[in-house]
C-alpha cells in the first residue's frame, strides 16, 4: 500500500492508503483515510480549520505518532495560522484530539 495526499472537494487534504497499483488519481477517494483528524472541536471557522488541517497534512502529521515526535512543528504552524489564539492550549487540544482518533480515547 501506498501513501498518498488527496484532496477532497471542500479542499481539505488527507493522507490515505491505495494500492501500490493505483494510478488513477480520480481513485484517491477511496482510499484509506489515515488522517488528519476532522478538527471541529477546536471550534475554529471553517477557513481557518481548514488551513490549519492542511498544514498539518503538508507537514505529514496526520496520526497521533507523527503528533507526538514534531511538537515544535505543531506548535509553529499553530502560531503562523492562529497567531491570536493560546498556542499551547491549541496544541494540548490537538494532542487530544489526534489521541482519540489513533486510539480511541483521550489518554491523561
Amino acid at each position: 500500500m501506498a501513501r498518498v495526499v488527496y484532496t477532497d472537494n471542500d479542499e481539505y487534504r488527507w493522507v490515505v492508503e491505495v494500492p501500490d497499483t493505483l494510478v488513477d488519481k480520480e481513485q484517491y477517494q477511496y482510499g484509506i483515510v489515515l488522517g488528519p483528524p476532522t478538527l471541529e472541536l477546536l471550534q475554529l471557522n471553517k477557513e481557518l480549520e481548514r488551513k490549519l488541517s492542511n498544514a498539518l497534512c503538508d507537514a505529514g502529521i496526520y496520526d497521533y505518532a507523527t503528533m507526538s515526535s514534531t511538537r515544535q512543528t505543531v506548535l509553529e504552524l499553530i502560531r503562523q495560522i492562529l497567531p491570536d489564539a493560546d498556542a499551547r492550549d491549541v496544541l494540548r487540544t490537538l494532542i487530544g484530539i489526534y489521541q482519540q482518533h489513533s486510539y480511541g480515547l483521550i489518554q491523561e
